[in-house]
């Protein structure tokens, strides 16, 4: 059993977030997320609005959120407890005003447009996900990691979803398994979408992918 969840919570991005069972333990490599978008919010309006789709404990768009003062977000989570830990999470760094926590699936509940639309969903194809380590099979929600049979379903819901969510200059940063890029470009190509980043993960692999849509 990871350390992490015995304390029951995990350093992220140089802040402290309570995890629990129906939230993935944060780890390293999705850190690249929160770095792309904050380099991307850099060219923004003064004060950007960013959605978190699958937010869980909130890493993602707390950790965003803390670096940009001027920033606002809306985090969405289908499974309640998830939700509920994300709120404390907001409440405990102080950014409970600026942030909203959603109990959705998806992008349901929510109104456009945002600047920055981030994710990480569920990518690892569904027969691999009892190959894993066994902190990662035996005690993260499969509902987090379970991305269909290619480990895709996730990228294609959100590349028909997200374009109406999307303000004419905004960006969507999503993570990727391990040489998904290709896969995931792909998709979202045919969406209408262009590939304008990426970012790499510690190990030198490509992590998070950045998209936009000229229209």
């Amino acid at each position: 059993e990871p350390v992490s969840r015995i304390l029951g919570k995990r350093e992220f991005y140089s802040l402290e977030y309570r995890i629990v069972p129906a939230t993935l333990d944060p780890r390293p490599d999705s850190e690249s997320v929160v770095e792309a978008a904050i380099d991307m919010a850099r060219w923004m309006p003064d004060c950007p609005r960013i959605l978190d789709i699958g937010t869980g404990t909130g890493c993602l768009l707390l950790s965003v959120l803390h670096a940009l003062p001027e920033a606002r977000g809306v985090g969405t989570e289908i499974h309640p407890d998830a939700a509920a830990c994300a709120k404390e999470n907001a409440h405990a760094l102080g950014l409970s005003r600026r942030v909203e926590i959603i109990c959705s699936n998806w992008a349901e509940g929510t109104e456009g447009p945002f600047d920055i639309i981030i994710s990480n969903p569920p990518y690892i194809p569904s027969r691999d996900i009892q190959t894993l380590a066994p902190e990662v099979t035996c005690y993260d929600p499969h509902m987090a990691l379970d991305g269909g049979v290619d480990g895709m379903d996730a990228y294609r819901a959100l590349s028909r979803n997200l374009v109406e969510l999307l303000s004419p200059t905004g960006v969507i940063v999503v993570e990727i398994g391990d040489r998904q890029g290709t896969d995931v470009e792909a998709i979202f190509s045919a969406a209408g979408f262009v590939d304008v980043g990426k970012r790499k993960d510690l190990a030198g692999r490509d992590r998070a992918l950045i998209f936009s849509f000229p229209g």
